[in-house]
C-alpha cells in the first residue's frame, strides 16, 4: 500500500456515498470483506446518543446491531473509552468462546449474529477520539479465523491502516456535514470570555479581569452565543465545553 496515495484519495472523496465505496474497496484489496465505520456523535439533549453507521454489511445486521447489541458488545463498551486499537487474532477469538460459556442471553445472541452475518473474522477496530467530543470505530473484519491470514494480513497492514484512519474521519465528517462545528471558530477574546462565564463570572468581572469594558465582554460572548448557535450563555458554554473549544 502506498499510503500517500491513499491519503489523496481520502482528500479527494466528495460525497457520503463516495466515502463509504472507498471504505468498502480498501478493505477489500487486502481481504477484509467486511468494513463499518461507527461515529458517536457527542451527546446534547437534541441529539442524545446518536450514532452514525457506515458500512457494507447487511441492512438486518446493521439494524439489529444499532438497536439491539451496540449498548450490550464488550468490543464496543471498551472501545468507546479507549484510545489503544483491538486486534482480532486467535487470543480474540479464544476470548469470545469464553464468552460463550459466561455471557448473558444478550451477549449470546450478539455472537450468534456475528456467525450469522460472518461479522466474526480476523482483522482490527481503531478508536478515534475527534477535536469536538466524537468518538469514531474504524473496523475491518475478514470473514474467518485463519492464523496464516493474521500473520499475512492482519499483523502487517494493520500499521497502514492506523495511519489512514484520521484522514478518513476528518473527510467524513467534511462531506456529510454530520457536525456543524467543523465551522466553528472563536477568538481567542471570545474563549478568554467563555471561559471566565464558565467559572461564573459576570460580564462586569469579565470586563475587570480582562481590563476591558462590560459591554465589549457582553458583545464577546452575544458573538460566541451566535457563532455556537446558542440560545443563552449556559448554553453557549456548555457547547463551546462539549466541542472542546475551551
Amino acid at each position: 500500500m502506498n499510503v500517500a496515495e491513499q491519503i489523496e484519495k481520502i482528500q479527494q472523496l466528495g460525497t457520503p456515498e463516495a466515502f463509504q465505496k472507498y471504505l468498502a474497496e480498501l478493505g477489500g484489496a487486502y481481504g477484509f470483506n467486511n468494513v463499518a465505520y461507527t461515529l458517536k456523535l457527542p451527546d446534547t439533549m437534541e441529539n442524545a446518543h446518536q450514532v452514525v453507521m457506515v458500512n457494507n454489511l447487511p441492512d438486518t445486521f446493521v439494524d439489529r446491531y444499532a438497536n439491539l447489541h451496540l449498548e450490550v458488545c464488550p468490543r464496543f463498551k471498551s472501545l468507546w473509552g479507549a484510545t489503544t486499537p483491538l486486534i482480532y487474532d486467535m487470543k480474540a477469538h479464544h476470548e469470545v468462546e469464553e464468552w460463550r460459556k459466561t455471557g448473558s442471553k444478550k451477549l449470546l445472541s450478539l455472537i450468534s449474529d456475528w456467525h450469522d452475518f460472518d461479522f466474526y473474522g480476523a482483522g482490527f477496530s481503531f478508536p478515534f477520539h475527534g477535536a469536538h467530543g466524537e468518538i469514531a470505530v474504524f473496523t475491518f473484519l475478514s470473514n474467518s479465523i485463519d492464523q496464516t491470514f493474521i500473520d499475512t494480513h492482519v499483523y502487517r497492514m494493520f500499521p497502514l491502516f492506523h495511519i489512514l484512519t484520521p484522514f478518513l474521519h476528518e473527510r467524513y465528517l467534511a462531506v456529510s456535514g454530520c457536525m456543524h462545528v467543523r465551522n466553528i471558530k472563536l477568538t481567542p477574546r471570545e474563549k478568554e470570555c467563555l471561559r471566565w462565564a464558565a467559572e461564573g463570572k459576570s460580564s462586569w468581572e469579565i470586563g475587570m479581569i480582562l481590563t476591558i469594558s462590560e459591554r465589549t465582554a457582553i458583545n464577546h460572548l452575544q458573538n460566541a452565543g451566535r457563532k455556537l448557535q446558542a440560545t443563552n450563555r449556559v448554553q453557549a458554554v456548555a457547547r463551546a465545553v462539549l466541542y472542546k473549544l475551551i
